[in-house]
């Protein structure tokens, strides 16, 4: 947001921003060979000359102070650093085949007739190193997608659904012929010099790439299914949640699963999970149609043992 604040929907109401946000903008540097520019212009230039002549004394101080006060480039330090982050997430996402053992119920799940669908925001591999340690099949589709432009599934193992991206998904620039517009492709690759990833507060739903097509095949899933179970979500997504307020309108018999230990009983203010509360908690003496909601207080692991 900082380093497209310029173009932000309320720039023309900002009279000015804060003076530390500008100044990290600010590259402090010295000029390229001043030393030796500096020391040709002491010994060499004409002393009485320090206007007008490059080789003065006086206009290569000059410019060692303007290098050195900063020279602005409004994008460059902030998309830096974003990209920056970006990158450091592979190294912080690492993890070991014993670290997601937890994980084994769910993905055993998926050996079963048709199979399982799991739709994570996350960018790790932990399902898919769960999977791959219990032998289960596992598809993210997006190279399917990449391929057809459709999401092509088969009927075991577990359609893993990456909604934000994946730091083993990369941007690829691809043309298309006949003069078509050009568009970003993904490609997979273990350590891609850009991750393909949903970034940040703003632009959850990303235009480029897969995401707004993985949005719609998260929400056919979804209509699929009469059992949905939500772990650790914080219902902060509001793309997520107007697709599953639109899934407990359902006339049917459904259940929704919330893992939380810190789920809320009482009154939170404006938090989507006291909506869910008071749409969805049923008494159990009270007849009722349509989705209802159960609360597991209890860490991950323990509950994927329960449910699975």
């Amino acid at each position: 947001m900082l380093a497209e604040r310029e173009n932000l929907e309320v720039s023309p109401f900002v009279g000015q921003w804060h003076p530390s946000v500008a100044s990290m903008e600010s590259i402090s540097r010295v000029p390229p060979f001043f030393d030796t520019r500096f020391m040709k212009a002491v010994t060499e230039g004409p002393a009485h000359n320090f206007v007008g002549d490059n080789r003065s004394p006086a206009i290569v101080l000059g410019e060692f102070v303007d290098n050195w006060l900063g020279s602005r480039n409004p994008m460059a330090v902030y998309q830096s650093l974003a990209s920056r982050l970006i990158e450091l997430l592979r190294d912080l996402m690492k993890a070991s085949p014993e670290a997601v053992d937890y994980l084994t119920p769910l993905v055993r799940a998926g050996m079963k007739t048709p199979g399982l669908t799991v739709a994570t925001l996350n960018y790790d591999r932990t399902i898919e190193m769960a999977a791959e340690e219990a032998d289960v099949a596992i598809d993210t589709g997006v190279k399917g997608w990449a391929e057809l432009g459709e999401w092509r599934w088969d009927l075991s193992g577990i359609r893993l659904l990456k909604l934000h991206g994946s730091i083993d998904w990369g941007w690829s620039d691809t043309y298309g012929g006949n003069g078509r517009l050009r568009h970003r492709q993904i490609e997979l690759d273990p350590e891609p010099s850009e991750p393909a990833l949903v970034f940040g507060q703003r632009g959850k739903l990303k235009a480029e790439g897969p995401f707004l097509s993985l949005l719609g095949e998260f929400e056919k899933q979804l209509f699929s299914c009469n059992r949905l179970i939500c772990v650790g979500y914080s219902f902060r997504d509001e793309h997520v949640n107007q697709i599953l307020g639109k899934w407990t309108d359902a006339d049917r018999d459904q259940l929704l699963v919330a893992v939380d230990p810190k789920w809320p009983d009482g009154e939170t203010g404006s938090d989507f999970r006291e909506f869910v509360n008071n749409a969805l908690r049923i008494p159990e003496d009270w007849p009722h149609h349509g989705t209802t909601l159960d609360v597991l207080r209890v860490p991950c692991s323990e509950a994927l043992t329960e449910l699975f």
